[in-house]
Parts: structure tokens; C-alpha cells; sequence
């Protein structure tokens, strides 16, 4: 093999957004708007699932050429914009420059925001990746909500609770009747403190993940089964390395949130809260001021979101 492109089905939602619905063999007609609903259906007539069937009719339309190179190369610069695909070449060459693009997959330290950047802060990096090791697709019925909440200490130390929401809003078939296999990669900043992992409910214990480091950062592993169409709640605490200097009167804190390829439309929410001798005074997003001490932030359709306040101590 010399080499691998990954795709996923947001690749397939952009196709569809340029050349408009596709109608399957059995007269199932598939658009950008009901792809993910459609996903694992099966069709009424191959048996194959409505993903299978989809992209061996795209793939035939565009050896025919009644589909446009142009507006498929339109739906892959989008997909490489939105970090929706991963290349992996044979070839150290061809891999440097995949990795020189952030194409690789690589997962990496972000830097301060670059409006930040004089006063030389320290992004606090933080991404989940999960994997389906199940034999079935589950994946389709899932939806996944992000909650970050951030306290910042009078100390200057900044602790957060990580909120991940699995709720099934298509029910899963009753007959697949195994358990949702989930793998898990959490990436923190290098040497986080009081790391919790909590699973519905239930403290995991240190001894069930495996914690390494890596280019900077903290990777915890583990996995777990889930029952399917049952909500599930996954809570990670830690506090950061990086404590913010309470002894000059400009704050700067930057926080770099990393989302899986594939989650795109996956809710995300952020709450900032702060001692009460803070003044946001430059935001590099649009927060919202939620209460006295409390800024929140809530995403759009996006992959990496890299948030930076500057905070004025009135203390000083």
C-alpha cells in the first residue's frame, strides 16, 4: 500500500451539498440534509446499508463523468478546511508534507492565541477521540454534547470539568445485542493534576487506563462497554499545570479545544468562570456574559476552537 485517505461521512455530506440528491437503485433518495438519519438504514433492494450503496453510486457517476472533478475537488478543500480527513503515505516525503499540513492525524500542542501571543501565554490543549471497536455501527445512533466548564482560581490555578453526553435519538436495532464497545483517547496538558475519570456515575480506578506522555501532552486510554439506547455520561476533572499569574495586572488565558473528525455538529459549550477581582477585557471569540463571574461560549460547526481572554486584575 503506498498509501491511505480517510474519509468519513461529512465527506460524503459535502459531496452531496455540490451536486445535489442522489437517487439509489432502490429509489431511495439521499441528500446532504438526511445522510446521517439515513446512515446505517439498509436499502430496500442490494440489502447493502445506505452508506455502501451511496458511495458505489458516486463513485460510478464520477468514472462516468456525469459528476463534476470540480465540484467533488470543492467538497474535498472543505474537508480538508474542517480537518474531515487524514492522509497516510508509504513514503517519508509524502508524509512530512502531510504532517507539515496537519493532515496526518497528529494530535499536537496548541500554541497561545496568536492575539495573546506578547504576553506569552500557555494554551491549555484538550481532545477526545473515541473509537467503535464493535462489530456493528453504532456510531450512527449516537449523539455526543460537549460541556467544558473552567474555574480559575483566586490562585491563579484553573480546574475543569469535562462533560460528554451519549444520548441515542434514532434507537438502535434490537437485534444487534452487544454492547457499545468504546476505546478512548484523552489528551490533557503535560503533567495535569488530580485527573478523575468518572462513567456513569461510577469513579474509574487509575489502575483500569493506562496514562502516558506524549509531544507535550497527557494521554489517558481506556475502554469501556456501553448498553445501547440508554444515555451515558463520561466526566473528566483535572487541574492544569499552567497557573495564570495573579501578580501582573494583564491575564492571559487561552484554552484549545481539539473535536474527533466525524463530530462536527456535536454540541459544545463552554463556561468560563473567574474570581471576582477579574475584568474580561479582550476576547479573541464572541463570549457571552452569562452572570457576574461567568463567560460562556458555545461552538458552531467547527474542529478546533481556540479560545483567549485577557483578563485586568483589579487587585492590582
Amino acid at each position: 500500500v503506498d498509501g491511505v485517505i480517510g474519509v468519513n461521512l461529512n465527506f460524503l455530506r459535502f459531496v452531496l451539498e455540490q451536486i445535489g440528491s442522489i437517487s439509489l437503485a432502490d429509489g431511495q433518495a439521499v441528500t446532504a440534509d438526511n445522510l446521517m438519519v439515513l446512515a446505517s438504514n439498509p436499502t430496500a433492494s442490494k440489502g447493502l446499508d445506505i452508506v455502501t450503496a451511496l458511495t458505489q453510486s458516486l463513485g460510478q457517476k464520477l468514472l462516468n463523468g456525469e459528476i463534476s472533478f470540480a465540484l467533488v475537488s470543492r467538497a474535498l478543500l472543505k474537508a480538508v478546511a474542517f480537518d474531515e480527513i487524514n492522509l497516510w503515505f508509504n513514503s517519508p516525503i509524502l508524509e512530512s508534507l502531510a504532517d507539515v499540513g496537519d493532515l496526518s492525524g497528529r494530535v499536537r500542542v496548541q500554541g497561545c492565541h496568536p492575539q495573546l501571543a506578547s504576553l506569552k501565554c500557555q494554551a491549555d490543549t484538550i481532545y477526545l477521540n473515541e473509537s467503535n471497536m464493535s462489530v456493528n455501527k453504532l456510531n450512527y445512533y449516537l449523539k455526543r454534547s460537549q460541556n467544558l466548564i473552567v474555574d480559575i482560581g483566586e490562585n491563579g490555578a484553573v480546574n475543569y470539568t469535562l462533560g460528554y453526553d451519549y444520548t441515542y435519538p434514532v434507537p438502535a436495532p434490537t437485534n444487534l445485542g452487544t454492547l457499545y464497545k468504546a476505546y478512548y483517547q484523552l489528551f490533557l496538558p503535560s503533567s495535569s493534576q488530580n485527573v478523575s475519570l468518572v462513567l456513569d456515575g461510577q469513579v474509574m480506578d487509575p489502575g483500569t487506563y493506562i496514562q502516558t506522555s506524549l509531544s507535550g501532552l497527557t494521554k489517558i486510554e481506556f475502554s469501556a462497554g456501553l448498553s445501547t439506547n440508554q444515555n451515558h455520561r463520561l466526566e473528566i476533572r483535572f487541574t492544569s499545570p499552567n497557573v495564570l499569574d495573579t501578580k501582573k495586572q494583564l491575564i492571559p488565558y487561552t484554552l484549545a479545544i481539539l473535536k474527533q473528525p466525524g463530530t462536527l455538529a456535536d454540541s459544545l459549550i463552554v463556561k468560563i468562570h473567574y474570581p471576582k477581582n477579574y475584568i474580561a477585557r479582550n476576547m479573541t471569540v464572541p463570549l457571552k456574559q452569562t452572570g457576574a463571574q461567568e463567560l460562556v461560549f458555545q461552538t458552531s460547526e467547527v474542529s478546533l476552537e481556540n479560545l483567549g481572554i485577557i483578563f485586568k486584575n483589579q487587585a492590582l
